[in-house]
């Protein structure tokens, strides 16, 4: 059986036909689910509208998931942490132009309304097919991440050498749960793809400082420690995503989070293969784990800091 073709495809297709006014615009609203998972969304919408030439209108947070203190103050926590709807088209949830992808593209009349806004969780089909499309937005949503000021925030960085900061995804995912077990990569492969820093890094006469980053008891990450790993367990997601963004050398988990900080970080990307393909410039982990050193190599030696 043929599989359909994802909606955002399908409207990108027939804006470029011609069959769709492109003075429509798109935004991203629904999802109730993790801050890392809502955020990669709108950027998704972003890159979609810019590669189309549709008129991107920004939908803000209206729930975000795992809240660590009032429900409503942890939505607004994100929304302005990234800034994502600065100098954008800001509507409500309620705006009646608003059409759901899957019911205009059923409705031809609404084709030319130029005053449609098309309305979808994300545009992630498009971008997963379309990776370089986030290329053409990295500048900006680097732009809005910065205007909100994160001076107050703590720098876990080395004082004499690279800062490589390392996501190990716990909490919500395990080898065994019934959903996520995809997402889960063991530790025996993190600690290879560490290890094949450490030494390429040793090679090349850099000094490196690796902090981790999950979620657990320390207990559990006795594997880190002994390696010379600093530990950075429950903490404050803002503050463990500043630290992603930041680092020299930022290793990814299969996590939204890890992908969208990818994103807006200005140093080597260590890519965890899982749906959301990777930039061209990034490096990917094989199955066991480990990287090219030669690729890494040449990476640092292009790395300023």
């Amino acid at each position: 059986m043929l599989k359909k073709t994802p909606r955002s495809i399908q409207l990108a297709g027939k804006v470029a036909t011609g069959a769709i006014n492109s003075k429509i615009g798109v935004t991203c609203r629904g999802k109730t689910d993790g801050g890392g998972a809502q955020v990669l969304a709108v950027m998704s919408a972003l890159a979609f509208a810019k590669d189309t030439g549709l008129t991107y209108f920004h939908t803000p947070f209206s729930s975000v998931a795992h809240a660590e203190d009032d429900p409503a103050d942890w939505t607004n926590r994100w929304e302005s942490f990234f800034s994502l709807g600065a100098g954008e088209r800001t509507i409500g949830a309620d705006d009646k132009r608003c059409v759901e992808v899957s019911a205009f593209l059923k409705h031809k009349n609404l084709y030319t309304d130029q005053d449609a806004i098309v309305a979808a969780q994300h545009f992630l089909d498009y971008t997963d097919r379309n990776p370089d499309a986030f290329l053409d937005v990295v500048a900006e949503l680097r732009r809005k991440y910065w205007l909100q000021p994160k001076e107050h925030i703590s720098l876990h960085k080395s004082k004499n050498g690279l800062t490589v900061s390392v996501h190990v995804r716990r909490g919500d995912v395990s080898a065994t749960h019934p959903m996520h077990a995809n997402r889960f990569t063991g530790d025996d492969l993190v600690m290879r793809t560490i290890s094949d820093i450490q030494r390429v890094a040793l090679e090349a006469g850099r000094q490196i400082k690796v902090n981790v980053y999950s979620q657990g008891a320390r207990s559990s990450f006795g594997l880190y420690a002994d390696a010379g790993c600093e530990l950075y367990l429950n903490e404050d997601v803002f503050e463990t995503y500043h630290n992603m963004v930041c680092a020299d050398i930022l290793v990814m988990a299969k996590s939204a989070l890890s992908y969208s900080a990818g994103l807006l970080g200005g140093g080597i990307k260590v890519y965890d293969p899982f749906w959301h393909p990777p930039m061209k410039d990034w490096i990917v982990r094989d199955p066991a784990g480990g990287i090219d050193g030669e690729s890494l190599r040449r990476s640092l030696g292009s790395l300023r800091v």
